[in-house]
């Protein structure tokens, strides 16, 4: 059973979940579908928030973000994933937390656009594709 309490998100044809990470200090979030959301700041900005106090809660230092099952993300809904990776930045020293980013090689989209978010956080995020 997982040790955190956010339930997942279903929106359209979209499903995020979170997981517990292989180690005490880390999580796992997975992103599945397609990410293409009428107003993502009413729907994906307060999930990311939700996760990320219990990120801080459960004291946790390294998160995977798999993002490789999504088929399609909007430009909006990708602000809001960049507004929050520069947010990571903003906590205390000792609350701030890695971010890995798997991503699919085969998706063009997502080889195209997802490797420049390592240029936001350098220090905090890594990306791999898979």
């Amino acid at each position: 059973m997982s040790r955190f309490k956010l339930q997942d998100l279903h929106a359209k044809d979209l499903h995020i979940y979170v997981a517990d990470g292989p180690e005490a200090d880390e999580a796992q979030l997975f992103l599945k579908g397609m990410l293409y959301l009428e107003d993502p700041a009413q729907e994906l900005l307060p999930y990311l928030r939700k996760f990320e106090q219990e990120l801080l809660e459960h004291e946790i230092k390294r998160v995977m973000m798999d993002l490789s099952g999504l088929e399609l993300m909007s430009s909006s809904s990708l602000r809001i994933l960049i507004a929050f990776f520069k947010d990571i930045d903003q906590l205390e020293p000792a609350r701030k937390y890695r971010v890995h980013i798997r991503y699919s090689a085969d998706r063009t989209w997502q080889s195209a656009q997802l490797p420049m978010l390592t240029t936001l956080q350098p220090d905090l995020i890594t990306i791999e594709a898979i």
